[in-house]
């Protein structure tokens, strides 16, 4: 089977689906090749996301494709509890049918959608993109001017277009999670974020509630903690604090986060996961694969009008002077964490237990907190010397 269009989008995550939608909502051909056999098949995620991105992104949604609407935030450490509003803030998906709906709104657009199709080659010939795969054991030759990469954390579209897209262990978080039944012992509406520098090394571990009493329950590790493995580590845990929680699935992955040199080739352009864009701080994915999606389709559809693929880089430029600020300051900051969590969690810990405990999150931004922890807490004082002036350093670049 050979196929020529404007746009080879590989994967239909929440990534893949946005970028197909926004292109072929432009008018341009687009092609989705998708590895499994049904869209959303192979879900490794806890499922949350904010609403602000949502409606930025997609619009309205389905109210089938929200498992959990959550009003409030729980913070644990060690037992101790900081309690937070968050009124309409975020919502915990039923991931499978969000997925649809976005591969539905991409074939909506125009886009053509190809099950079971795994890419195997890609090479740049005559300022076209030749990509070879496979479909039910059968050749695929697929002509691009543009291609995608929504492939996820192993992406192998980076790779084949030249793009370095390798990753240390301390650039990963290592995750498992369940989803167990948790009657008699969840609070409807709150998610929890348990903290524990022994336990949860580098990392967090979370709770985020599902309908009819379900719930999500997880954690990532830094990728180079050593020790206990992370299903390990969970299993202490649910033993702990969700002890006869009824457990019906387990999954496991890695979220990479890392600043890679580049995250597109000429006609290439990297996004979500396949650009090791999750949320450096909370591993979150979602949120970065819909917004690096939009601009990476905003740019391939602006220079495939010019004719001007060989311009691609202005996707990097773009995304590290916008969104990609906040990710390169969340990053120096995981890093500050992990290198000095035993000496912060306890002092951070103490001090959000009498600044934020019953504070709903819109009464502070994230600069006043951290304003407000360097002030008071006297490791964070004595650090403010490097972190701010690298801080600044980000923002005024």
């Amino acid at each position: 089977m050979k196929t020529k269009t404007d746009v080879l989008v590989v994967g239909c995550g929440p990534a893949g689906a946005t970028a197909a939608r926004y292109l072929a909502s432009e008018g341009f051909k687009v092609v989705i090749a998708e590895r499994n056999s049904a869209v959303a098949q192979d879900i490794r995620c806890a499922e949350g996301l904010d609403m602000p991105t949502i409606k930025d992104v997609v619009g309205e949604i389905p109210e089938n494709t929200i498992s959990c609407r959550i009003d409030r935030i729980i913070i644990d450490y060690k037992g101790e509890r900081v309690r937070l509003n968050a009124p309409g803030h975020g919502v915990i998906l039923n991931r499978v049918l969000f997925d649809q709906h976005l591969s539905y709104l991409a074939m909506r657009a125009g886009a053509e959608l190809i099950l079971g199709c795994c890419i195997t080659d890609l090479e740049r010939k005559d300022d076209l993109w030749r990509a070879k795969g496979t479909k039910n054991g059968e050749s695929l030759d697929i002509e691009a001017k543009v291609v995608i990469g929504a492939d996820g954390p192993e992406s192998v579209v980076g790779k084949m277009a030249g793009i370095d897209t390798s990753v240390l262990p301390k650039d990963i978080y290592s995750c498992c999670e369940v989803r167990a039944d948790v009657s008699g012992m969840d609070e409807n509406g709150a998610l929890l974020l348990a903290l524990d520098e022994e336990l949860f090394t580098g990392g967090y571990a979370w709770s985020f509630p599902k309908e009819n009493h379900a719930a999500n329950i997880g954690l990532g590790i830094r990728g180079d903690a050593g020790g206990k493995r992370a299903f390990e580590r969970l299993a202490e845990w649910l033993s702990r604090d969700f002890k006869g929680a009824g457990v019906v699935s387990e999954i496991a992955g890695v979220v990479p986060v890392k600043k890679m040199e580049k995250i597109s080739a000429p006609g290439v352009f990297l996004v979500g996961d396949a650009a090791r864009l999750a949320d450096p701080l909370s591993g979150g994915g979602i949120g970065p694969a819909l917004t690096s999606a939009r601009l990476a389709s905003e740019i391939a559809s602006k220079l495939l009008k010019k004719d001007k693929l060989e311009d691609s880089n202005i996707y990097d430029k773009a995304w590290w002077h916008g969104e990609g600020r906040q990710f390169e300051q969340r990053l120096f900051l995981r890093n500050a964490y992990i290198a000095n969590d035993k000496k912060l969690l306890p002092p951070v810990f103490e001090w959000a237990q009498k600044n934020l405990d019953g504070k709903n999150i819109v009464e502070f931004s994230a600069d006043e907190m951290l304003l407000g922890l360097i002030k008071s807490v006297p490791v964070l004082f004595k650090m403010a010397s490097s972190i701010v002036p690298t801080l600044m350093k980000m923002v005024f670049k």
